[in-house]
């Protein structure tokens, strides 16, 4: 990689692509779909956020997010709860961002003040398609599997889908939940308990790998002076280990995301 791009989406699409290179020189992928037909869990938070953040009860949603987390049920109002600005584009910021890295820079906003709830969507999502998509998706695609020399192409950007969705609007692809209009099409051809099968993501189990006592090795580096630390202060990398260790919290992203950023920095500056 030639830059740190810290999903394990990356190492799961380079592992399938090793086996997959066997048989086959092109596969076809998913990626976009979420980016162009409103499908990430974030894109649902924030259009609900949007539509009920001046409603009486909201305010008493967000205080039962501040309860202890371990409260049943609270884990997602939670995270909904540290997010939550008076500006919807920090909001949106904030549903981007690992709270446990949030600094200065999180204030401010990614857009300009909109006039309604679809200028907020509509922005949001566009922010999704120029940064998450190209920097994230289609870049761990591409350099995972060229690494093994298969190409992977992605249909749902074909520019015929892209300008079909672009010609509704945000709050239409939101209308009936994440990517309902993909959903119809696949359960017309029989394939409706995909549709209510429950949203995962194409990763890597590292959160349990992270608990694993036979991987202690890889933060060997926390007894160093790693380059990492000029950039995460190496209190926070402790007790974000400590914590995830313990069961305590689920910090296996923010991990991998240091882990990715220390690996990267040993290979850029040996």
């Amino acid at each position: 990689m030639d830059q740190p791009v810290a999903d394990s989406g990356a190492f799961a699409t380079w592992l399938a692509t090793e086996k997959a290179v066997k048989q086959h020189k092109v596969l076809l992928s998913g990626a976009g779909a979420d980016e162009i037909f409103a499908g990430y869990n974030r894109h649902w938070a924030f259009n609900f956020y949007l539509h009920n953040r001046s409603k009486w009860w909201f305010g008493l949603l967000m205080q039962a997010g501040k309860l202890p987390q371990n409260s049943a049920g609270l884990n997602h109002l939670h995270k909904l709860s540290a997010a939550i600005d008076n500006d919807p584009s920090i909001t949106y910021r904030n549903f981007l961002t690992f709270t446990a890295f949030t600094n200065a820079d999180s204030s401010e906003p990614l857009w300009e003040p909109q006039t309604n709830i679809e200028g907020h969507l509509e922005q949001a999502i566009l922010h999704d398609q120029l940064n998450y998509l190209v920097s994230d998706v289609l870049t761990i695609k591409d350099r995972a599997s060229m690494k093994n020399s298969l190409e992977i192409r992605v249909p749902f950007l074909d520019n015929e889908v892209v300008n079909y969705a672009a010609q509704f609007s945000k709050a239409k692809l939101l209308e009936r939940g994440r990517k309902w209009m993909l959903g119809d099409l696949l359960s017309s051809y029989g394939g409706k308990n995909y549709v209510k099968r429950k949203k995962a993501g194409f990763g890597l189990p590292t959160s349990a790998w992270f608990r694993d006592k036979q991987t202690t090795y890889l933060w060997s580096f926390m007894d160093k002076d790693a380059y990492v630390f000029d950039f995460v202060h190496k209190p926070l990398i402790s007790r974000l280990l400590t914590d995830h260790k313990s069961g305590k919290k689920n910090n296996s992203l923010e991990l991998w995301s240091v882990l990715v950023l220390q690996q990267w920095l040993e290979s850029a500056f040996p």
